[in-house]
């Protein structure tokens, strides 16, 4: 055990926190209550007047636009699924 990495405070608290079947039962019952955090913010209700920048990376960014084209290309099941479990998390141990 020389030679195991001691795991730094955040990577222990990261850990620790990740839902499981323990603690997910907790986890939802916060969600039961009827007012949340969300209903109590405070929005501003009126505009703030800011001074825009004149600089080129303002022009810039008010100048540029998006485009895409796309074609009639329909991927069939494998091909589907292979994009996707890319996005899986697979655990081997």
């Amino acid at each position: 055990m020389e030679n195991e990495r001691k795991t730094p405070i955040f990577d222990m608290f990261w850990e620790n926190s990740k839902l499981n079947d323990k603690n997910f039962l907790k986890f939802l019952s916060g969600f039961k209550n009827e007012e949340t955090d969300i209903e109590r913010i405070k929005y501003p209700t009126c505009d703030v007047n800011l001074k825009l920048p004149k600089d080129k990376l303002f022009k810039d960014m008010c100048n540029r636009h998006s485009e895409r084209t796309y074609n009639n290309y329909q991927l069939n099941l494998k091909e589907l699924s292979s994009l996707f479990s890319c996005f899986a998390s697979v655990n081997r141990t």
